[in-house]
């Protein structure tokens, strides 16, 4: 009965990206259909996964400006 529920909890869930670049993709993606709040659950990934790498700060950045937060966007392109 635990195998059941396990597995029925996966099947909803959506499967972890196998790197940044993959949260970076699913980023875009989401990004350029709108869904700024999938983008920047994606970029956050994308850059906690990779802290070195800029590109998903400044789309982090990018996602926050949309969103209206300024300072939150500047804080992004800072670190980026």
């Amino acid at each position: 009965m635990a195998l059941a529920a396990l597995l029925a909890a996966g099947a909803t869930s959506q499967p972890a990206a196998a790197s940044a670049q993959d949260d970076l993709n699913l980023g875009w993606q989401a990004f350029k259909a709108g869904n700024l709040i999938s983008a920047h659950v994606a970029f956050q990934r994308a850059a906690t996964a990779a802290p070195d790498w800029a590109t998903p700060a400044v789309w982090l950045g990018a996602v926050l400006l949309a969103q209206g937060d300024r300072p939150g966007a500047r804080a992004w392109f800072a670190a980026a």
